[in-house]
């Protein structure tokens, strides 16, 4: 957005160089790490995946669709992190106490200056948590077929029951 709107960008050093730990740990790859696999929990949970991974052949699939759900969580976060970087142009507005509670409205302000593209692109956090909800329902889903199995649940006759026709889960565990 820079080059369209004429707004100053990050210089490469603010982006790569001058980065400060202020989280208390000593290494800052370990931090830099540890912020994006935090982000790579957005787009799909271990449990999500090797759930819905063990379904058909699991020794095999399970271990590839946690490490695909990673590589992917990590890609996404590292070009959305260093846009971010990017456009940012004055941290301390970030940190300032009136938008802390949201400090993604002020990094969009700096790199868009338009309210339409600060609405646009905070759209994407709560397209990001929408999704995330779908990985929570299918979990939660599985979770209570597999309590219903054991005869922990009311009415577990009922819902621990798979149609042989169905190869996944029914929907009916999600009604509950």
């Amino acid at each position: 957005m820079p080059t369209v709107n004429g707004n100053a960008q990050a210089s490469n050093s603010f982006v790569w160089k001058d980065w400060v730990n202020s989280t208390g740990y000593s290494s800052n790859s370990f931090v830099f790490l540890l912020g994006m696999l935090n982000r790579a929990f957005t787009v799909g949970t271990p449990n999500l995946t090797s759930h819905l991974a063990e379904i058909f052949k699991p020794g095999i699939n399970i271990a590839k669709a946690i490490l695909v759900q990673f590589v992917i969580g990590f890609s996404t976060t590292l070009f959305y992190v260093l846009s971010i970087l990017y456009g940012l142009t004055d941290p301390d507005t970030v940190l300032d106490e009136a938008t802390r509670y949201f400090p993604l409205a002020p990094i969009y302000r700096q790199a868009t200056s338009s309210a339409r593209g600060i609405l646009g692109l905070l759209i994407l956090p709560f397209l990001s948590l929408f999704t995330a909800s779908i990985g929570l329902y299918f979990t939660l889903s599985c979770t209570f077929w597999t309590l219903a199995r054991d005869n922990a649940t009311p009415f577990f006759h009922f819902f621990s029951q798979v149609p042989l026709t169905s190869k996944i889960l029914p929907m009916r565990y999600g009604y509950v």
